[in-house]
């Protein structure tokens, strides 16, 4: 049994209550978020298919109004369908047999004038299949839409209308088997498993050329901090069956740059703008950004256009920070890192969402906020959390750096389903292709991100060596500005050698000379990625929301339920290392 940092998690969760449909007019708008106004109903019950479902004028009978960012559970907790689950035992009290089957989420959106516009539907997290609909045409199946990680561009332009769209989405559970979201041993399961749109959808707009993914690396000078290069890159697509001239014109705090470029009929290509091509990319006396404590985290706001036949086809704006991580070992092979090339001792501690993914923005930036308070410089994060980007963009505008990869919900047979070996349990050569690609579309989404300092590519175990390979072909494509670690635990990997950190715990407390006396365990050798002082008792207000009055004192077996999973399911100290 793996031995994993306790967290004792107490979220609760408020009530929204929307309108069943929005007739916003979107014409003109590049992005269009189709987060609001879902319809959210079973399957149980239901004889209509996809086909009708995604048409005007169906009538699904019984309803629930959801907001997206929603898993299915979520959604029912908007609509007031549960108590509040979090205070007793009342999560026990939930059926789960009515997430066994499919549900679906509808929503309907208009479309003013559509003539001379290309449409592209992202939707940013899915879990754990779907099929996706649109205006009685399956646009993709769950043979495709597969695993909570992978970020969906689907061109929807041969399906768009003019007048009422509707797109419908059936979800299906993650079986036991299937890599999916998870919260190991910090939590309880969530009811439904996560299921349904974990994170938001959008309708993205463009004339007959898009951009998509872009990105920008700098490189400093780090012994004088006073010369920054940056390159500037983005994917662009001609959507149309003719050839097309483009003008890429990247701009921010008074630099400007540009680029023609011909595009074959439906072609992609990436784009890049370099310092050697452009010299308004070498920057005099940059603006850093900087972690806690090291200096302002500066940011700068990016605008990127595509024009073709003399218009603005597309746009994509994004803020990104000038800063160059670089990591270095010690005489024992201890792993470290610099930041602008100062080195920076790593303060931390873990971070997840709640235990229906529906933690609210302002809750999110209060507990980035926290960090900073507790002069801390670090969260880890085991997966890729956030239903959307607040805790990125938190982050970034406090200087609290963040480090990301997979969580070891795949690597153990109590949480996974699947057989443990010493790896990763991705084992099936076109399972490894698929698992790697949604690595890399969660690389992409937060690559502009300077809070973001550190990928790994596993938590307690390694990648398999064919698979780590693969990841680290498709990293040099996508990122090469951050430095990239096997795993976060102590083994050496046939690829890339030793990690030079450690996952020793101890996850329980030990007496304070014990950081400095044991020089393998203790936390003041070396790089120690997780570790924890054991039950961490919340405020009394805390408590007072969780545990019934009668079941305050003595401390009882609903403390204990209110703990963690597994060992960690005890207010009693132990030793787990």
């Amino acid at each position: 049994m793996n031995k994993k940092i306790f967290y004792f998690l107490a979220f609760l969760t408020g009530m929204i209550v929307s309108a069943a449909c929005s007739k916003k007019d979107v014409t003109g708008e590049n992005k269009i978020s189709l987060n609001e106004d879902w319809q959210l109903f079973s399957s149980a019950g239901l004889e209509s298919g996809g086909f009708q479902i995604s048409q005007a004028g169906f009538e699904p009978g019984v309803y629930y109004t959801a907001n997206i960012p929603s898993t299915v559970m979520s959604g029912l907790i908007q609509n007031g369908h549960y108590p509040d689950i979090y205070f007793a035992g009342r999560l026990e009290q939930v059926e789960r047999e009515i997430f066994m089957v499919p549900w679906w989420y509808r929503k309907s959106f208009y479309i003013e004038e559509n003539s001379g516009s290309y449409f592209r539907l992202v939707f940013e997290g899915i879990n754990q299949k779907a099929n996706i609909w649109l205006n009685g045409k399956l646009v993709a199946g769950k043979d495709t839409i597969d695993g909570p990680f992978g970020i969906w561009h689907l061109d929807v332009s041969d399906y768009i209308v003019t007048g009422e769209n509707v797109l419908a989405v059936e979800v299906f559970q993650p079986k036991r088997g299937e890599l999916t979201l998870g919260f190991v041993d910090w939590s309880p399961e969530a009811p439904d498993r996560n299921m349904g749109l974990w994170r938001g959808v959008i309708l993205h707009r463009s004339g007959p050329v898009s951009v998509k993914h872009p990105f920008v690396a700098p490189k400093i000078n780090t012994e004088s901090l006073d010369e920054a290069e940056l390159t500037i890159s983005t994917l662009v697509k001609n959507h149309k069956n003719s050839k097309q001239k483009v003008t890429l014109e990247a701009k921010f705090e008074g630099v400007t740059v540009s680029k023609t470029v011909d595009l074959n009929p439906y072609e992609e290509k990436e784009v890049i703008f370099s310092p050697a091509d452009h010299r308004q990319l070498i920057l005099k006396n940059p603006k850093l950004w900087w972690p806690v404590n090291l200096g302002e985290p500066h940011l700068y706001n990016m605008k990127i256009s595509a024009w073709a036949d003399r218009k603005i086809s597309d746009i994509s704006e994004f803020r990104f920070g000038v800063r160059q991580i670089e990591d270095y070992r010690t005489e024992d092979d201890q792993l470290g890192f610099m930041v602008n090339g100062r080195k920076v001792l790593i303060k931390g501690g873990g971070w997840v969402d709640d235990m229906l993914l529906a933690d609210t923005d302002e809750k999110v930036m209060a507990q980035v906020d926290y960090v900073k308070h507790m002069n801390l410089n670090t969260i880890r994060l085991e997966g890729f959390w956030g239903r959307n980007k607040s805790l990125y963009d938190r982050c970034d505008e406090q200087g609290v750096m963040l480090m990301i990869g997979w969580s070891c919900q795949w690597e153990w047979e109590i949480y996974s389903g699947r057989p443990e070996d010493k790896f990763v349990s991705i084992r099936d050569p076109e399972e490894q292709k698929h698992q790697a690609r949604a690595y890399l579309d969660q690389v992409r989404w937060l690559r502009n991100h300077p809070s973001v300092f550190l990928w790994y590519f596993g938590s307690d175990k390694l990648p398999r060596p064919e698979l780590e390979t693969l990841l680290h072909e498709y990293m040099a494509e996508a990122d090469t500005t951050r430095p990239i670690l096997s795993h976060c635990g102590g083994y050496v990997s046939e690829v890339s050698g030793t990690s030079g950190v450690k996952m020793y715990g101890p996850y329980d407390w030990v007496s304070p000379n014990y950081w400095y006396i044991d020089k393998r365990y203790g936390g003041a050798y070396g790089f120690n990625t997780e570790t924890g002082p054991g039950p961490q008792i919340p405020t009394l207000e805390s408590i007072r929301r969780m545990i019934p009055e009668s079941d305050l004192w003595p401390r009882g077996s609903l403390w204990d339920y209110h703990s963690g999973r597994f060992e960690f399911n005890t207010m009693t100290f132990q030793t787990c290392y």
